[in-house]
């Protein structure tokens, strides 16, 4: 853990529950079983570090950057007052991610991955590989929006319940022979010319 100086801090508690995470940079560590729940997390990179069945419900979030990270079974529930995440370089599996205005997720391997919309809320998927990934609407109207931009879909996208739009912008890549959507009715969907 590395918070604005140059001394590393190795020994950490397994609870960070209702506690402020702000400016820091925490590296190479295998974080498995920690509750978040309640955190404000600010300013904050998870760089290197393995995630396993972590619980982050209900966290507020700012410019929050997890890269190069392995991350499985991450419940990731936010505030709804909650900025943008960014994951970049990862493995990604067995989560849920909700609650976010901004999520933005480059560089990715996604498996089994849920990821619920709220109105207003954007998702960006770019140059990603998508072995199984569902989305899904939350609240009440329309949802938001996710972008896919140079994807590679090696499955269907099951789409529950998404009432929000979906566009594809830049060449994606689908493997299977069915339909790149799943239960798509009540979506919008643009630039399916752009599925090769």
């Amino acid at each position: 853990l590395k918070q604005g100086t140059s001394k590393y801090i190795y020994s950490i508690e397994r609870y960070f529950m209702g506690i402020n995470l702000i400016g820091a940079e925490v590296r190479r560590l295998n974080l498995k079983y920690y509750n978040f729940q309640g955190t404000t997390i600010s300013d904050t990179v998870f760089k290197q570090c393995q995630f396993y069945d972590n619980n982050f419900q209900k966290v507020k979030t700012k410019d929050v950057k997890f890269e190069m990270c392995d991350i499985k079974k991450l419940k990731l529930n936010a505030d709804r007052g909650s900025q943008e995440v960014k994951i970049n370089d990862c493995y990604l599996s067995d989560s849920e991610l909700s609650g976010l205005k901004k999520l933005s997720i480059k560089d990715c391997r996604l498996q089994d991955v849920t990821i619920s919309v709220y109105a207003r809320d954007e998702v960006i998927l770019e140059n990603c590989i998508v072995y199984s990934l569902y989305i899904k609407s939350l609240g009440s109207g329309n949802s938001g929006i996710v972008k896919f931009n140079n994807c590679i879909f090696k499955s269907q996208i099951a789409l529950k319940e998404m009432k929000g739009k979906i566009e594809i912008a830049g060449k994606c890549i689908k493997v299977s022979a069915d339909n790149l959507f799943k239960n798509q009715e009540n979506a919008s969907i643009s630039g399916s010319e752009n599925i090769l």
